[in-house]
């Protein structure tokens, strides 16, 4: 073996070992998922092409965009479809959420995702099934399987929660790693 083929090795397991540090360092939270839409006739309001969005003194906290929301005032619930929810991290990246449809909580501002879930950064590429954005517990999570990619590392697994930055993640179990 060179010693070019070593060092790029050497340098593929430490960083696989990072990673997997991160994840043991995350606690396990778990999360149900939303109830189904209420069977209680129609929305109270029908928007087409919604955008939603929260300041910080004076920034852009995040932004919810869908091309369909419908709202129940009572319940104090939004129910999406094709939903895009950005936010910037606290090194400035921008991560991006998407969904085929979702779910917000209008007084806590949970957001639930399910149907071809990404959410990427510069950093990260992740598909699952549903997660849940809790920015006031600043994470994501999902109980169903993941597909992670970061840099050469590619992991799948089964449930998984993140810091809200994708920085610090855990696969929960079945997890596999493979380098490429």
């Amino acid at each position: 073996m060179s010693f070019k083929k070593g060092v790029f090795i050497g340098l593929s397991v430490i960083s696989a070992s990072i990673f997997f540090i991160f994840w043991l360092q995350m606690k396990q939270q778990v999360i149900k998922p939303p109830v189904p839409k209420p069977d209680i006739g129609k929305a109270d309001v029908t928007l087409k092409n919604m955008e939603l969005s929260e300041t910080s003194e004076g920034d852009l906290a995040w932004r919810l965009k869908a091309e369909e929301a419908e709202l129940y005032e009572k319940q104090g619930i939004a129910y999406l479809t094709k939903v895009v929810l950005s936010y910037s991290g606290e090194e400035g990246q921008e991560i991006v959420l998407t969904g085929n449809r979702g779910k917000i909580d209008l007084s806590e501002k949970n957001v639930f995702l399910e149907g071809n879930v990404k959410a990427f950064s510069n950093q990260l590429y992740l598909k699952t099934n549903t997660l849940s954005w809790l920015p006031k517990k600043r994470i994501v999570l999902t109980e169903d399987p993941v597909w992670l990619k970061q840099n050469n590392i590619q992991i799948t697994g089964r449930g998984m929660s993140a810091d809200i930055n994708l920085r610090k993640i855990k696969v929960n179990k079945d997890v596999r790693t493979g380098i490429y």
